[in-house]
């Protein structure tokens, strides 16, 4: 700085010490100007991006809306497996039935439908479907259960549409047992927004699935319907049966059991003790809800036979 004030002549020193005195305090405003200004932008930023974070109730309901579309979308995904003869992972069965038991205390009384019986399952491996039940129309409005030809256990229900919607799960033990006597439910219930399908075994859930929505099932009719094989009178499965039932409520879980202990008495009174033999070829019509009455086929090669268990 004295280097500079020596070059300058003394007669322009005391104009540049003028200028710089007016200057200064110019300069010094305007830098507080401009920081004032660039805190005022920060915070307006600060606020905005404050308000962008509090959902507002759009947003809250196109959240939801997101929600439930991704939630049928993966069901989509599932019944793309599903349609390929139902081949899905074990741990994918799990999962399944881990989301869906906080759910299924839902569907107690709901209006829908329960195949119930006591029976026990003999597969034969044949690489076909073994159908144990079987009723409804062809194409539409039908509820199957069956042992697919990867040995899953299978409860299809076929909306109006002709839509599938399975609920799947193993043979085995800790799932669907086979060479002993159980209890089997496979029930349909239905909601105003959603549709619930479960199987349990001795009174025990075993997998459910809840669609996020209403499924029309039509006029699904449980008298139109077969024990021991398909609608067409093929595809049989080897298995005995106890006793069968249709119900139009789902039970809680105190109904439950006290149906299992009822039909289970039942059973043990019985003398001498006998059941249905199904062994691939035979069948017998359901016949009304509710109703005892067997539907006997014409041929008798292909009734049932009673058996000492």
């Amino acid at each position: 700085m004295d280097w500079l004030i020596n070059r300058i002549p003394e007669s322009q020193l005391s104009n540049y010490l003028w200028w710089l005195t007016v200057l200064a305090p110019i300069l010094g405003l305007a830098f507080v100007i401009a920081g004032l200004r660039i805190k005022d932008r920060i915070s307006e930023m600060q606020a905005v991006t404050k308000t962008s974070l509090e959902p507002t109730p759009d947003m809250q309901e196109a959240l939801l809306s997101w929600a439930k579309e991704r939630a049928k979308a993966d069901y989509e995904i599932l019944l793309m497996k599903a349609k390929d003869e139902a081949n899905i992972p074990i741990q994918e069965l799990q999962r399944l039935k881990a989301d869906s038991e906080a759910r299924s205390k839902a569907a107690d009384g709901l209006p829908g439908l329960i195949f119930f019986t006591i029976i026990e399952i003999r597969p034969m491996g044949n690489g076909r479907r073994q159908y144990i039940f079987d009723f409804g129309k062809f194409q539409k409005e039908r509820l199957s259960v069956y042992i697919s030809p990867d040995n899953i256990f299978t409860m299809c229900l076929y909306d109006i549409n002709g839509e599938p919607h399975p609920v799947l799960l193993p043979i085995g033990d800790g799932y669907v047992p086979t060479g002993r006597k159980f209890s089997l439910g496979c029930e349909v219930g239905i909601k105003q927004d959603s549709t619930f399908l479960r199987v349990w075994v001795d009174g025990v859930e075993k997998s459910a699935v809840t669609l996020p929505f209403k499924t029309d099932i039509g006029l699904l009719n449980p008298a139109d319907g077969v024990i021991g094989c398909d609608l067409e009178h093929s595809n049989g499965a080897s298995f005995d049966v106890y006793i069968h039932m249709i119900l139009k409520e789902i039970l809680n879980s105190t109904k439950r059991q006290d149906l299992i202990n009822h039909t289970t008495k039942f059973i043990s009174n019985i003398s001498p003790s006998r059941t249905l033999r199904f062994e691939g070829n035979q069948f017998i019509g359901t016949g009304s809800p509710g109703s005892s009455a067997l539907a006997l086929p014409a041929d008798e090669s292909r009734r049932p036979r009673y058996v000492s268990p």
